[in-house]
Parts: C-alpha cells; structure tokens; sequence
C-alpha cells in the first residue's frame, strides 16, 4: 500500500476496502482531511482513525509474523458524498380518497465510521451511490412513506403542498434514527415535490 493514493477512491464512493498485506503496509499512513479509516483485523474492528491519526496494527508478536499475508483491510470513509441521494413515492393515500406522490432528495454524510462498516459494508470492496440508494430504498418505503402519509393526513394535502420545509423537517426527524443505526447523518432532506392525484382509492 506504500503507492496507494486517496486520490485513486472513486469519487462516488462513501467506503472504499483495501486489503493489508503486512502491517508495514500501513505504517505511516496519516488519514487526510475529509476522511476517515476503520480496520478490520483478527476478527475485529479498529478505529475509527480520524483526520490526523496515523494508520497501525496492534503488536501480535511472533503470531502476527506467523500471520502477516491476508491479515485484514483498511475501509476508508468519506465524510461526506459530494451528490445526494433521490427518492420519490407514488400512489399515497391522503384524507378524502385521494391519491398523492412526493419525491426529493437526501444529503448523507458520515455519523460513525465503525457502525457504518461493520453494519453496511463489512466485506464489500466499496459502498457507492448505488449500494447507498439500494439501503435508502427499503428505507423510504420502510419508513418515510408512512411517516409522510401521516404527516399529510395531519396537515392536509393543500397545507402540506404549501408547507414542503415543514414535511421535510418531520420527515428527517423520522428517519435520523435509522440512518443512525447505519452509522450515517442527514444533513439535509428536501421535498421537492408534492403532486396531488385526483382520483379516488
């Protein structure tokens, strides 16, 4: 890993796995701003290794030499993705039979390096947009769909239409705990659009 760039991660990437060969391979590496390392190693996780840490393995003795080919990966984090996520729903139903569809986009940045890989991207090579949106699929309809029709249903559709900061506040509030639990943040989500179907369920 003595060639090994941050540079090389691809810029859709929020994790990034590269394997350790010996622990000289990581000797000296210092995780730059915006960054942050998690290593899997012996079964375990360490870290995370913020801004400034210098990457290391923890002394093994004569076992680790025994042991040094194959001994575990790096997982490189970014804090924070440079594009957002978009979600949308259709076919919702709101007070008085009708139907609506909503859509916008979510902004994730980084929470806790060691939950996110040992939860989400434990052995995957990387975690892109397209792992990221796969997990944000089951979330949107797991949990922000029946937020969201709670939430119209409490407010009303032409309030709700007209209120889109304030269904996206309660929207966030419902799934921060989630993203938590993956050990990602919000740092923003954004209705963009309320559409309001005339027809009846």
């Amino acid at each position: 890993m003595k060639s090994f760039q941050l540079s090389d991660m691809p810029q859709n990437a929020l994790v990034w796995r590269r394997d350790v060969q010996q622990a000289k391979d990581i000797l000296g590496l210092v995780i730059p701003p915006g960054y942050e390392a998690v290593i899997y190693h012996a079964g375990d996780y360490l870290g995370p290794f913020r801004q400034g840490d210098a990457l290391s393995l923890p002394a093994q003795g004569r076992l680790f030499r025994r042991r040094a080919a194959m001994e575990g990966q790096v997982y490189f984090c970014r804090r924070q993705l440079d594009r957002p996520l978009y979600w949308g729903l259709g076919s919702l139903p709101a007070p008085g039979g009708e139907v609506f569809g909503a859509s916008g986009q979510l902004r994730l940045s980084l929470d806790n390096a060691m939950v996110l890989v040992r939860e989400v991207a434990a052995g995957q090579e990387r975690l892109d947009d397209a792992g990221l949106g796969r997990r944000l699929e089951s979330l949107v309809v797991g949990h922000l769909r029946p937020a969201l029709i709670e939430a119209v249903g409490q407010m009303g559709l032409e309030k709700a239409r007209g209120g889109l900061t304030l269904l996206a506040r309660r929207l966030e509030e419902t799934l921060k705990p989630q993203l938590t639990k993956m050990g990602l943040g919000c740092t923003a989500l954004l209705v963009e659009n309320l559409i309001i179907n005339k027809e009846t369920l």
